[in-house]
C-alpha cells in the first residue's frame, strides 16, 4: 500500500529489545514491516542480538535493516539486578555510537522509540546527538506497579521527545502522570492483521491463555479458579501460552490445587504462523492480568472469533466499550474468573455469535491500515 503522507520518510526504529515473542517486539516488528511495504526507508536499531532469531529473520527477509548490539548469550542473567543494570548501560552506551556512526551517512528523518526505555535514555544523554525529531512508542499503562520496567532517569529526559504515542487511552495517562510527560501525546490503537475465524472448536471447555509466565499476568488466580470450575464443569481445561522466569512456580502452585492434571504451560508459538492454530484450539480466552495495557493477545484472539475473559485493569475495558465481547472481572478474583468462563460455557451457543462481534470491532477500531495510517500521519507532522 503506498504511502498516505506522500513522501518517503527515513526512519530509525529503537528498540531494547528482539528476544521475546510477546506484544512489545511484535508491535516492533509490525511497524517496521508496515512502514517498508509503504516504501519508507526503514532501520531496526537494537543494543542486543537475540538467541531466538524470528523477529530478526522476518525483518531481513523483507529488507529491512537490523542493526543488533552484542549477542545476549555473552551476558547471562543470573549475577543480580545491579550486575545486568551496568551490562545494559555499557550496550546501550555501544549502541548509541554506533547509531552515531550510521547516522553519519543515513541521516534518519525521525526516531521512533519502542518502547521508551533505556536505549532512547541513552541516546538523549548524548550531548553530540544530531538535531533528528524523536517519537516515543509506549504500549504499557504505566503506574507506580510497573515503575521498575522503566530505566530510573527517564523523567530527567522524557521531555526530550518530540510527540510521544499512546497504545491507549491508559497509556496515554501513564505517560503523562508516571513519566512526567508535558509534550504532545497521540493514541495510536495496536496494529492488528487482518484474520479469518475459524470454526469453533467441538470442547469449548477447553480455555486458552496467551500471557508471558510472570507474576503481573495474574496467573495465579486463572489457576486458582479452576477447581470450582472444574466442580461445575468437569470437563474443563486450560493451556497457557508464553514463557517466562515464573513457570516453576507457576507448576508448584498448580501441583498445591490439584490441577496440574488439566493444566498446560504449552510454551511459545511462532508468532508469524502459530496464532491461527492455537485460536483454532480455543472458543475462551482468559486474560487474568493484574496490570495491563492493552493486550495484543486479546485484540488478535478477537480478531478470530473468540471470546475473552479479561481483567477490568488499564486499557482492557477500552476493549469492552469499543463493543468488545466477553466478561470484564475484578482483578485478583478467582471467584469472579470461575463464574465468568462457567456462565458462558453453560451457553455455548452464544459464543459464535459474541466472537462474529469481536471480529466485527477489530476490523473496525484496530485494523492494521488504518492504524498505520494514524502512525504515519504522526511521524510525517513531526518530520514537518
Amino acid at each position: 500500500m503506498p504511502s498516505v503522507t506522500g513522501s518517503r520518510m527515513r526512519v530509525a526504529i529503537l528498540t531494547d529489545f528482539l528476544s521475546g515473542l510477546g506484544g512489545t517486539e511484535s508491535l516492533t516488528v509490525r511497524v517496521a514491516l508496515g512502514l517498508s511495504r509503504r516504501s519508507h526507508d526503514v532501520r531496526v536499531f537494537c543494543p542486543r542480538s537475540p538467541r531466538d532469531r524470528t523477529w530478526v529473520r522476518l525483518l531481513r527477509q523483507e529488507g529491512v535493516g537490523a542493526l543488533l548490539g552484542a549477542p545476549e548469550c555473552i551476558f547471562p542473567d543470573d549475577r543480580g539486578v545491579q550486575d545486568r543494570a551496568r551490562r545494559e548501560a555499557v550496550l546501550d552506551r555501544a549502541a548509541t555510537r554506533t547509531m552515531a556512526a550510521v547516522f553519519a551517512r543515513w541521516r534518519p528523518d525521525v526516531l521512533l522509540a519502542n518502547p521508551m526505555g533505556s536505549l532512547l535514555v541513552a541516546w538523549l544523554s548524548r550531548t553530540d546527538r544530531p538535531p533528528v525529531p524523536v517519537v516515543g512508542y509506549e504500549f504499557s499503562a504505566a503506574d507506580g506497579r510497573c515503575s521498575h520496567w522503566y530505566p530510573p532517569d527517564l523523567p530527567a529526559v522524557v521531555n526530550d521527545v518530540d510527540v510521544a504515542i499512546a497504545g491507549c487511552e491508559a497509556s496515554r495517562r501513564g505517560i503523562a502522570a508516571t513519566h512526567g510527560f508535558t509534550g504532545r501525546i497521540e493514541v495510536v490503537p495496536p496494529l492488528v492483521p487482518a484474520a479469518a475465524a475459524a470454526p469453533l472448536p467441538a470442547a469449548p471447555w477447553a480455555l486458552g491463555c496467551i500471557a508471558r509466565l510472570a507474576v503481573e499476568k495474574g496467573l495465579d488466580f486463572l489457576l486458582a479458579a479452576l477447581p470450582e470450575l472444574r466442580d461445575r464443569h468437569p470437563r474443563i481445561t486450560l493451556r497457557v501460552y508464553g514463557e517466562g522466569y515464573d513457570r516453576i512456580r507457576l507448576g508448584d502452585l498448580g501441583r498445591a490445587l490439584a490441577v496440574d492434571d488439566i493444566v498446560t504451560l504449552a510454551g511459545r508459538f511462532s508468532p508469524s504462523s502459530g496464532l491461527d492454530a492455537v485460536a483454532a484450539r480455543h472458543a475462551i480466552f482468559v486474560q487474568p492480568s493484574l496490570y495491563e495495557s492493552l493486550p495484543t493477545a486479546i485484540l488478535e484472539v478477537a480478531a478470530r472469533g473468540r471470546v475473552v475473559v479479561a481483567s477490568r485493569v488499564g486499557g482492557i475495558p477500552e476493549f469492552f466499550a469499543a463493543g468488545g465481547q466477553g466478561v470484564l472481572v475484578p482483578p485478583a478474583s478467582p471467584n469472579a474468573i470461575a463464574a465468568a468462563v462457567g456462565d458462558l460455557l453453560d451457553d455455548p451457543g452464544r459464543l459464535a455469535e459474541l466472537g462474529r462481534q469481536n471480529a466485527a470491532v477489530i476490523a473496525g477500531s484496530y485494523g492494521y491500515e488504518q492504524g498505520l495510517d494514524m502512525l504515519e500521519a504522526v511521524l510525517c507532522s513531526v518530520v514537518r
